[in-house]
């Protein structure tokens, strides 16, 4: 996903090691808040608007220079946690164990024989879950229709008790050929696609709601103590490249391919020639190129 493409972009760029660990939001949220005074982690990766919003004491104050390339419903208005990306919930579904079954949205999977077979991870501990309640409810008529919660208490009885601690999981299950649809998201989804996996991904009939993670420099990181006083930190330089356009173009090639890449690159300079006043430069910026660079920023 997405991890997988920055983190060995920005190690061969600085020649600094990345040390990963990886678990629901949830439980690193709920790491973060246990290790406050003596933290192990220097930036967090991942994540909800609510979930920051609710725990801005744990982050460094820090906002990127591409912020205002960002649409402006999903700028750093916070100071610390910055999106940098736009998510979909997805539905995940391995082929062979769904034939004869027309799976286009929330709504075909209230099937008997899937009772058991439906992947998902736990929406108090894993954003992408915490995303598909969202959908689901928004699809069904609300948070505050009582057909919405009898839908997801229907859909949980058929998942029959097996929620998974991460999202990883679900994907993963699916893949597998352990479950037969996972409630999913369309990083990994996509990723699993290119990759050659024997899986379909649906985006709902009813909609799909696009959601921001974001990511924030974890205080008194123990980088940062070490560091205090050098010009450019490592926990800064790695919040510096995730926002960078560099790193989005890095993005783009690993789901879109090199010459996609090139011309995104080609883009990026064209645009900021524009904004610095230089002339002879294509004014002509068309409406993907908008899109793509806000929602990768």
């Amino acid at each position: 996903g997405l991890i997988g493409a920055t983190i060995p972009a920005f190690e061969e760029k600085y020649g600094i090691k990345v040390e990963l660990i990886q678990a629901g939001t949830g439980e690193l949220f709920k790491k973060l808040e246990s290790e406050k005074e003596a933290p192990v982690a220097d930036v967090i990766f991942g994540g909800s608007y609510t979930q920051y919003a609710t725990h801005g004491e744990l982050f460094e104050n820090y906002t990127s220079k591409e912020n205002d390339n960002v649409i402006k419903e999903y700028q750093n208005t916070t100071g610390y946690s910055t999106p940098y990306t736009l998510d979909g919930s997805v539905l995940i579904v391995n082929p062979d164990l769904t034939k004869g079954m027309n799976i286009e949205g929330y709504s075909d999977l209230l099937k008997p024989e899937l009772k058991g077979k439906i992947a998902t991870a736990d929406p108090a501990n894993s954003s992408s879950a915490f995303a598909q309640l969202t959908n689901m409810l928004q699809a069904q008529g609300g948070y505050k229709d009582d057909k919405a919660w009898s839908y997801v208490k229907d859909l949980f009885t058929l998942i029959d008790g097996k929620i998974g601690s991460s999202s990883s999981g679900v994907y993963k299950a699916v893949a597998d050929g352990e479950m037969a649809v996972g409630l999913s998201y369309e990083d990994p989804a996509v990723k699993l696609l290119n990759d050659g996996a024997n899986i379909k991904v649906v985006y709902p009939k009813e909609g799909t709601v696009f959601l921001p993670a974001s990511a924030a420099i974890v205080k008194k990181a123990k980088i940062m103590e070490e560091l205090t006083g050098k010009e450019v930190k490592p926990t800064h330089k790695y919040s510096k490249y995730t926002f960078s356009c560099e790193c989005s173009a890095c993005t783009c090639a690993r789901y879109y391919g090199k010459r996609e890449k090139r011309e995104f690159e080609e883009r990026i300079s064209k645009d900021r020639l524009r904004s610095q006043g230089f002339d002879g430069v294509d004014s002509h910026v068309d409406a993907s190129w908008k899109s793509c660079k806000s929602d990768l920023i």
